[in-house]
């Protein structure tokens, strides 16, 4: 099993924070343009029970991902129930911080081969995450700060 975490704070208050990921079209704001992820559907927000089926577009393959933890303006994590991981899970935890939000992604994840492609591709993959979650917060923030 691999392990990443990626933080930051978003200066904006939580419950904006929060209702930005409420919205419909968060997930499509928060993938990055160049990564090959298309949503093909979603059936719910963030409660426990939702679905999102995401596309691998290269690779001609489902990521099928459901809701398995909600706790309002605090938490919701979501695992894999198909797709290229072994294992994920994923934790969205949100924590008021210095009159802003705590914004913090952690994973964990193992990939599809045996324990030891963890431990020598692991790395690659928390790059890959870093550089996407950084993306993520990026587009957070500008979407919770305030307009003008």
């Amino acid at each position: 099993m691999v392990v990443f975490t990626y933080s930051s704070l978003i200066p904006a208050p939580l419950a904006t924070v929060w209702a930005f990921h409420e919205r419909p079209d968060a997930i499509q704001l928060l993938t990055p343009p160049e990564t090959p992820l298309v949503v093909e559907s979603r059936q719910g927000g963030l409660e426990i029970g939702a679905r999102i089926v995401f596309r691998v577009s290269h690779l001609k393959l489902r990521w099928v991902a459901e809701h398995t933890e909600y706790e309002y303006q605090r938490l919701f994590a979501d695992r894999q129930l198909e797709g290229p991981f072994r294992s994920w899970y994923h934790r969205h935890l949100f924590a008021a911080e210095e009159g802003g939000t705590r914004l913090t992604d952690h994973v964990e994840f193992s990939l599809p081969l045996s324990p030891l492609s963890d431990w020598v591709a692991g790395w690659a993959v928390k790059l890959q995450l870093k550089a996407m979650f950084a993306y993520r917060h990026s587009v957070t923030r500008l979407e919770c700060q305030p307009k003008a």
